[in-house]
């Protein structure tokens, strides 16, 4: 709508904070250029789109479950990546739990960003990678017990014996401050 677009031009505000969202217009995204910072949980550019986290799993590609912090551009998750983090995968994990605790850290951090803005250092990416990209209703429910498969025949086991090795083949971007907190 032309006049909510408006009305959020004329307000100004510092910056504008997007998770979960459709797609934003591109008058506004012009108007606050490198200050609409979107949440994409998954890893960019490695998986765009949605369900990406739920795609990781089921094709078993465990390191690029995580979240991004970037700015937002006129492409689907493609803007310039602020910061990124890998969900946390334990022994004896299922989907839920992987999920939830990557949602309450990705939840953490994005205030610790907010608060921590001032500190934000530009990062040349390194990812030189073709990334998957899902819609909806790519999430079917054949796909749903492919996940479940995947748990019951050892997955996270797998992942963990290869972790450090693909995760340095697939490396994320990181803002230093997060280190110290």
């Amino acid at each position: 709508n032309i006049d909510i677009v408006n009305e959020i031009i004329k307000l100004n505000p510092d910056m504008i904070l997007t998770y979960g969202c459709s797609i934003i217009s591109s008058p506004l995204i012009k108007a606050f250029k490198n200050r609409i910072i979107n949440v994409h949980l998954g890893l960019s550019p490695y998986y765009f789109g949605s369900g990406t986290n739920f795609h990781c799993l089921v094709n078993n590609e465990f390191q690029f479950v995580g979240y991004t912090f970037m700015y937002m551009d006129k492409g689907i998750d493609t803007g310039e990546i602020i910061h990124q983090a890998r969900a946390e995968i334990r022994p004896f994990d299922n989907p839920h739990q992987i999920g939830n605790r990557l949602i309450k850290k990705m939840t953490k951090d994005f205030i610790n960003l907010i608060v921590n803005f001032n500190l934000v250092e530009p990062k040349r990416s390194v990812i030189n990678y073709l990334g998957k990209t899902y819609i909806n209703k790519d999430a079917t429910d054949q796909l749903t017990l492919q996940l479940y498969e995947n748990f019951e025949n050892d997955a996270v086991y797998k992942y963990l014996k290869r972790e450090v090795k693909l995760h340095k083949k697939f490396p994320i971007i990181e803002q230093n401050f997060f280190k110290g907190l």
